[in-house]
């Protein structure tokens, strides 16, 4: 029978490593739907039969609707992509991924009320801050003076000019860059600046899971999971606005379920927000909506004088935001960020538009569109999983008029909705796909020579503010105090999980598994834990209308993010007090 309370059975050590095993069987068998496959579902079904027997995990109607709901979506990610879809894929896929996001969702409510004590030690919080900074400084050992990617190059080399700095990339990781620099002129200490704030956030994460009552297995297993997983420790080495901005994202989000839980707001916490909204408003550009929309929402989340710290926190922000970003930028001559940046999105499904000979375009339209491309060029231009070589190119003319592109656009694409749709699941299939993700970029960056600088910025604009630029060269900072042994051995270990593992740990798994999550909130009718969210699915919904390209340093929160979520849903069904 059917319940929506927990049972009193007893939980053993093995019955987690049972589920483990099950979620990743689940996995390989809809991978690989063949002889092989056939044998793993069966295991996987004698698996089930033996835990209904032995385990007697909780059932709850909320998981159980869950669970199918977000399997639709993950059957939906696997399948989509191929020509032909077999009705026995998609039921079987359906069918095991119910099952088993449905234990997943109840082992998680299960282990979450095993702790008895949601007290840390001292001792608890160092030795976990201290196992992220060793692991991560092994990395910068073997990468030294850090990873730079073309974007903080740029950031590094305005750092470096007497000239005007370049909005183009967060004008805000640029002056983390320059004020670091200013100690020891090197990216080591950028990267080392990084590591602390990563393994801080992680610590202030562990600390919370456990105070939230969540228990030790399910807790230590996730930092472990960041731990192990090479793709967060090349991120914290990694110089690029990404990093920063997901350490800061991350601890907004765990500050706002701690406060929520404690129903009340320390002035620990009021300097936690205040800072990470800053981090979210300087480090990406997307920051002031997914703001300025999340305080409306917790206006009604947050009600009465116990978080008048919370909203403090969240319009001081904003208001330092909107002052920075507008007159001192402008006292300083910072060059503002493309006004187009935005229409990447339309710009793609257009070209996926105009590329059709099938289409239907008027002749104004026509004539319009041949102003705005290069049209003999576009076929070679086109790529349809990121704009950066339409964006980048001189084939490419932006109308001065925004609104009117943005209206002749939506004309074409409301014409040709397949030819758009195709464009569009193109562009954002980094989203929804959990495997074979086109045009994806290597989830882990290695160095490279960058060969002359790039300045993100047209002939005019070059010209008018007299822009020069050296080229970065690692050789300049030390490259040669690496250890290429070390790198090695790393390198083999990246590649474990950039092939034969890469498809577990897809972003978009972690999208439905959050979805998932939500679903099982809302229908227990949960509104207010669920909203303690909103920021994140903000952060989602820009990127499905305005994501650059197919790069997994724009989906981090897919994967910070469950810390927030778990302790949401542990206490779901009861609001538990800090221990002080």
């Amino acid at each position: 029978m059917i319940g929506d309370t927990f049972s009193s059975t007893s939980y053993k050590p093995t019955n987690g490593l049972l589920m483990l095993i099950l979620f990743v069987l689940i996995q390989l068998a809809t991978l690989r739907l063949n002889a092989v496959g056939g044998v793993l579902l069966l295991v996987v079904g004698l698996l089930i039969i033996w835990n209904n027997a032995n385990l007697h995990l909780p059932v709850t109607r909320a998981s159980l609707v869950s669970a199918i709901i977000m399997s639709g979506f993950y059957a939906g990610g696997m399948f989509l992509p191929m020509k032909s879809i077999s009705v026995w894929n998609v039921l079987t896929t359906l069918l095991v991924f119910a099952t088993g996001i449905y234990f997943f969702l109840n082992l998680i409510l299960f282990l979450g009320q095993e702790s008895s004590s949601n007290r840390v030690s001292r001792k608890s919080i160092f030795m976990i801050f201290f196992i992220f900074m060793f692991v991560s400084l092994v990395y910068f050992w073997a990468y030294f003076p850090g990873i730079l990617i073309i974007d903080s190059a740029n950031q590094w080399s305005q750092a470096h000019s007497l000239t005007a700095w370049n909005d183009w990339h967060p004008v805000g990781n640029t002056f983390v860059i320059w004020m670091l620099t200013r100690i020891w002129d090197s990216p080591a200490i950028v990267v080392l600046f990084q590591i602390t704030i990563f393994s801080l956030v992680m610590t202030y994460g562990y600390v919370s899971m456990i105070k939230a009552n969540v228990s030790n297995k399910v807790t230590n297993s996730l930092i472990g999971f960041f731990i192990i997983f090479p793709y967060f420790n090349m991120l914290a080495i990694t110089i690029v606005k990404d990093s920063l901005f997901s350490y800061s994202f991350t601890a907004v989000l765990i500050t706002l379920v701690n406060m929520y839980l404690k129903n009340r707001g320390s002035n620990f916490d009021f300097a936690v927000l205040l800072l990470g909204n800053l981090g979210i408003l300087f480090f990406r550009h997307n920051g002031f909506p997914i703001l300025l929309a999340s305080e409306i929402v917790f206006v009604f989340v947050f009600w009465g004088k116990s978080f008048w710290k919370l909203h403090i926190a969240m319009l001081l922000s904003l208001t330092i935001y909107l002052i920075i970003s507008g007159p001192v930028y402008n006292r300083f001559n910072v060059i503002p960020a493309p006004k187009n940046e935005d229409i990447g999105m339309l710009i793609q499904m257009d070209a996926a538009v105009l590329l059709d000979k099938h289409s239907q375009i008027s002749d104004s339209e026509s004539e319009y569109f041949s102003s705005v491309f290069v049209l003999p060029k576009l076929a070679d231009l086109y790529d349809p999983y990121s704009p950066d070589s339409l964006k980048f190119s001189n084939s490419l003319s932006y109308d001065s008029n925004k609104l009117r592109f943005i209206k002749k656009s939506m004309g074409i694409i409301l014409d040709n909705p397949r030819d758009a749709l195709r464009g569009y699941t193109n562009q954002t299939n980094m989203l929804w796909k959990i495997y074979s993700v086109q045009g994806m970029r290597p989830f882990f960056r290695q160095p490279y020579k960058f060969g002359k600088p790039f300045y993100f910025a047209d002939k005019d604009t070059i010209s008018k503010n007299k822009l020069h630029y050296k080229e970065f060269k690692y050789s300049d900072y030390g490259e040669n105090h690496s250890n290429k042994q070390l790198r090695d051995f790393l390198l083999k270990y990246q590649s474990m999980f950039s092939t034969k593992l890469l498809n577990l740990f897809m972003p978009a798994t972690f999208i439905f598994i959050l979805a998932g999550l939500m679903v099982k909130l809302l229908i227990d009718r949960k509104f207010k834990f669920a909203l303690l969210t909103t920021p994140f699915w903000l952060n989602i919904g820009i990127l499905a209308v305005a994501i650059p390209a197919q790069d997994i340093r724009y989906f981090v929160m897919n994967y910070f993010a469950l810390m927030p979520v778990i302790m949401i849903l542990v206490n779901s069904n009861k609001k538990n007090n800090f221990a002080d």
